[in-house]
């Protein structure tokens, strides 16, 4: 019979408060993350795609998204700027660097408040090919003089 299949109503009520329990833990999780400092919030972004190519060759696109938030700006008659220093390295899976690309951007912005700025970005594209394999794309941005940096590391499959 079709009865004896479904499950007994304590078990029932168990898998309900089990559920409700989760609910909970994620609610805590979201007040807790949204109570963290807008820099903690927004890291360093590397996005990475991976196209085949045959026979033999792989194109990967990278994009890379700085919050503006972490720099630090200097006033210049009606702009900011901030210098903004990056390294891209590919990594193979011996942990050989076998491609780096280095650059400096000046990141020129009309005035803006801190919540403007708090919300915008600066972004790279970085395009090349490889032989098919795996590689770790590591990235590595240095803000005015060396004083902050960060880092970001993507698995390329």
């Amino acid at each position: 019979m079709v009865i004896d299949r479904v499950a007994p109503a304590a078990c029932r009520r168990h898998i309900f408060l089990g559920r409700a329990f989760v609910r909970r833990i994620y609610t805590l999780l979201f007040v807790a993350l949204s109570a963290m400092p807008a820099a903690a919030q927004r890291p360093v972004d590397l996005h990475v795609f991976r196209f085949w190519r045959p026979p033999d060759l792989t194109l990967v696109e990278a994009f890379t998204s700085v919050p503006l938030s972490l720099l630090k700006f200097e006033r210049v008659g009606a702009e900011a700027q901030a210098i903004v220093n990056g390294e891209l390295q590919v990594l193979d899976s011996a942990a050989l660097v076998i491609f780096r690309s280095q650059w400096q951007d000046t990141v020129r912005v009309p005035a803006m408040s801190d919540a403007s700025l708090s919300r915008s970005d600066a972004s790279q594209h970085f395009a090349f090919q490889l032989k098919p394999g795996k590689y770790t794309l590591r990235l590595h941005v240095t803000g005015d003089a060396g004083a902050q940096t960060w880092s970001a590391e993507e698995a390329i499959v």
